[in-house]
């Protein structure tokens, strides 16, 4: 799977250590200011670009080559991210290098996912949910392919708690890739001006408002035959597993299909930037998820993202809402070993 410069994702290669494979199991590339904040964690070097595997309980394998380099600790809660060094080199990898080798089954992956859209037949109406993740934006990517530009529809919800460079990033590649762009507002601002809690893991009120809105949009949109193309994946969680790839929309003229499930993370960001797009800054940040600025979702790893990315972080913090959810996450429950108290000078006060 992998070799001293540079990982192949087809079974090639020279194996890596400690590999093993489940289902639930994610690889991913470690772009941006990841291998800093593993540094920063470890206090040793990482290369660039490190292909990083999350297996159990929020422990992640950082390689460098086909040797782990560090483990890397991630809590869905609290607990602030802890990484060490376990010894082999630093290996740096180029990401025009990991493109390079990796085209032809990423050409491979795409013509099956095309195929299985094709198998579906014609459809007048085409929408994307994009929120700015990779994983949407490589479902649109594929549905360009399949259904041409002026075909397809992507729907961007802005819930009120975005992070400013997402909107901007899916404003500026859609204006790059030619297609329509349809913008619909959530309100979870407003709801939370209105009184409502911080959404938690026991509630998270904010996820319905959001499908709320993505569904009554989509109704609006569909024309005859639509179909709905998801960016779901099998590794990224069991609910999302046990979805079907094919399942009726949210209105009876509308097909939902997630043509993706079988990728991987890395086969994710290797696809988006073969097409010549970048992805997400947030990405580049050290985010492996993207979400609203509140997101019950957001781990101690993206909280200790924003810590280092200080322009982003300036300018959430004129916004009231992020000012109370990270002062109640890092008051709560966050220590690090980068600081005695809070990385977010002022924060945890």
């Amino acid at each position: 799977m992998g070799g001293r410069r540079v990982f192949v994702f087809t079974g090639r290669g020279e194996p890596l250590e400690r590999l093993s494979y489940e289902p639930s199991f994610e690889a991913f590339i470690g772009i941006g200011a990841f291998p800093r904040l593993v540094e920063l964690l470890s206090g040793g070097r990482i290369g660039e670009n490190p292909l990083v595997l999350r297996t159990h309980g929020g422990l992640h394998l950082v390689y460098n080559g086909p040797s782990v380099r560090a483990e890397l600790e991630i809590s869905d809660t609290g607990l602030a991210p802890r990484a060490r060094i376990l010894g082999g080199e630093a290996v740096d990898v180029s990401l025009n290098s990991l493109i390079e080798a990796n085209r032809g089954y990423i050409d491979i992956l795409e013509e099956a996912s095309a195929q299985f859209l094709r198998s579906l037949g014609e459809f007048d109406t085409v929408i994307v949910p994009w929120s700015g993740g990779k994983d949407s934006t490589a479902a649109l990517l594929l549905a360009i392919k399949i259904y041409g530009a002026e075909k397809v529809t992507a729907l961007y919800v802005d819930t009120g708690t975005e992070f400013p460079v997402t909107r901007h990033y899916v404003r500026q590649v859609a204006d790059k890739l030619g297609i329509r762009l349809v913008e619909a507002y959530a309100g979870l601002d407003k709801a939370l001006r209105n009184g409502m809690p911080l959404p938690s893991h026991n509630n998270r009120w904010c996820t319905g408002l959001k499908i709320e809105t993505i569904e009554r949009k989509v109704r609006e949109l569909a024309r005859g035959r639509a179909l709905l193309v998801i960016g779901d994946r099998d590794a990224e969680s069991p609910r999302r597993s046990n979805r079907p790839p094919i399942r009726q929309g949210p209105a009876s003229n509308v097909l939902a299909v997630a043509p993706l499930k079988l990728w991987s993370a890395a086969h994710i960001q290797l696809y988006i930037l073969s097409k010549g797009l970048p992805l997400n800054p947030m990405y580049l940040a050290g985010f492996y998820r993207i979400g609203c600025y509140m997101c019950p979702a957001l781990r101690s790893w993206e909280i200790l993202s924003l810590s280092t990315d200080k322009k982003t972080y300036i300018r959430l913090l004129k916004s009231p809402i992020f000012r109370s959810f990270i002062s109640h996450r890092l008051r709560r429950h966050y220590k690090t070993p980068l600081e005695e108290e809070c990385p977010l000078e002022g924060m945890c006060s």
